[in-house]
């Protein structure tokens, strides 16, 4: 999908409303384009020619619960849950309950809003080793089944580019505090954001922009 066959959609939709009898039944062909939302969609199938992904697919897809991938697709697999670009190494989406990332899936980047559609059952969040990036937003919309439920997400070693992420959950690095600060920098944060942190050898939650300044 892209610009050039919106266009084309776009077309054959007025194409249409100009064959219409009425004023009325012309109206309700073009409130097609108007009202045209993912917001119903329960499901997606993607088929065997698509090569990447764009994350904001998913930003207004709120009952989104399943995605299947055609088993001929070379590159883009859904694999226990998840759905990931193995050649590039990124997990686009989580759907799975746990939130569990398969380590087999050779993880190296994990995708803005990745963790938007997944409600969890559990209140950790593990981020396996290997993983280097987490894209600003990439636990953007994250939430648990329970909402007074707090998420923990544990970041691995690996890690060296923290994106904007959100300040309500608890952030646990496996490594220590002057691993943190020369080895992980962070990006697409503002002025104002702030997260709590804690390490292998800080087990008191420090705020984020104290430490980095």
């Amino acid at each position: 999908w892209n610009a050039e066959q919106y266009r084309q959609s776009v077309d054959e939709i007025i194409a249409l409303a100009k064959q219409c009898y009425t004023r009325e039944q012309a109206e309700l062909c073009m409130t097609i384009m108007r009202n045209a939302t993912f917001e119903q969609v329960s499901g997606i199938t993607i088929p065997s020619t698509v090569t990447s992904i764009d994350f904001s697919l998913w930003a207004d897809m709120d009952n989104l619960q399943n995605v299947t991938v055609d088993e001929h697709n070379a590159t883009i697999k859904m694999i226990d849950g998840c759905l990931v670009d193995t050649a590039a190494g990124t997990l686009e989406l989580c759907l799975a309950k746990d939130g569990k990332i398969p380590e087999i899936a050779g993880i190296q980047t994990v995708e803005a809003y990745a963790f938007a559609r997944c409600a969890f059952t559990a209140t950790d969040l593990y981020i396996p080793e290997g993983v280097t990036e987490l894209k600003a937003n990439a636990l953007a919309g994250i939430s648990a089944v329970d909402d007074g439920a707090q998420l923990t997400v544990y970041l691995p070693a690996s890690l060296r580019t923290l994106g904007r992420c959100p300040s309500n959950l608890t952030y646990n690095y496996a490594g220590t505090l002057q691993e943190w600060n020369e080895g992980v920098t962070l990006q697409g944060f503002g002025k104002h954001d702030y997260f709590y942190l804690t390490t292998t050898d800080v087990q008191e939650p420090i705020f984020i922009e104290s430490i980095q300044k």
